[in-house]
């Protein structure tokens, strides 16, 4: 099933703070960005949400997510936003495996990581917001060792 990006967020949130695996909205833009390649990945293909990813400075975006949790800045995200609807046990068990992946590694490699991947680096442009086409992210699940 592929939910919407606000619901797999509030659910990384959720994750974070009943697990003690800490994040703040940046790594939680990281997360978002590697799970969705993950996912298609081991799910034969499948999304794990539709919404809009773009190329921003520090790293793929998911505008809908970010100004959900902007007004936190850098700080840890204790408080999930309602989620629009109900993720499955197996895909929460996913997603709590993706923080536990990420947990020791900071922001700042995330960031790096994220600069490394093809859709990031063929879609950034300076001051620009550019979508980063599905293809691109599909490419990417398909062939990067990410």
């Amino acid at each position: 099933m592929t939910y919407s990006a606000k619901s797999i967020a509030s659910t990384l949130v959720k994750l974070s703070t009943e697990h003690k695996l800490w994040i703040s909205n940046l790594k939680l833009q990281k997360l978002l960005y590697f799970s969705w390649i993950d996912y298609y990945r081991e799910h034969d293909g499948a999304h794990l949400f539709d919404d809009e990813i773009q190329a921003w400075r520090y790293g793929p975006v998911v505008p809908s997510v970010y100004y959900e949790y902007w007004c936190n800045a850098a700080n840890t995200l204790f408080v999930p936003k309602r989620s629009p609807e109900v993720v499955d046990d197996e895909t929460q068990e996913f997603l709590l495996n993706m923080l536990r992946k990420y947990n020791d590694k900071s922001v700042g490699y995330m960031i790096e990581l994220s600069h490394k991947t093809k859709p990031w680096i063929d879609n950034y442009e300076v001051r620009a917001k550019n979508t980063i086409p599905m293809k691109d992210m599909e490419e990417e699940a398909l062939h990067s060792s990410i």
